[in-house]
């Protein structure tokens, strides 16, 4: 949304509330795991092959596809291993770079929430 700067800002009220039930499902994670996402996105605003390694993943399980985890081998460990914990905290648990995502348990509504705060922090680095 473009904003003019002498326009009144109430005009984004609609968009702030939409905002807010997007990320909902957030609200609804344990705090603890809240903390770890944060910390997680933190890391992950410096490294683009990670964001866009995630924003292709998540918007696969998104559409109920299995993502390819090839691209896991092409980050170095450290960044893999963190990709691993946040689609843990999802609720997938992910054995190895070449096998398959196992869903544990999750909802469609985390993974969108998560989905739209990658892609953000994609169009971001643009």
């Amino acid at each position: 949304m473009d904003v003019p700067s002498e326009t009144s800002l109430i005009i984004l009220k609609p968009a702030i509330e939409e905002a807010n039930q997007q990320f909902q499902p957030f609200h609804e994670l344990a705090e603890e795991k809240c903390q770890q996402l944060f910390r997680l996105y933190c890391e992950f605003l410096y490294h683009e092959e990670v964001i866009s390694f995630l924003e292709n993943a998540l918007d696969e399980l998104s559409s109920a596809e299995q993502p390819n985890l090839l691209g896991l081998q092409e980050l170095d460990s450290t960044q893999a291993q963190r990709v691993k914990e946040l689609l843990q905290i999802l609720g997938y648990s992910c054995p190895n770079e070449q096998g398959s995502l196992k869903k544990d348990i999750t909802t469609p509504e985390i993974l969108t929430a998560a989905f739209y705060l990658v892609s953000v922090l994609a169009g971001k680095r643009k």
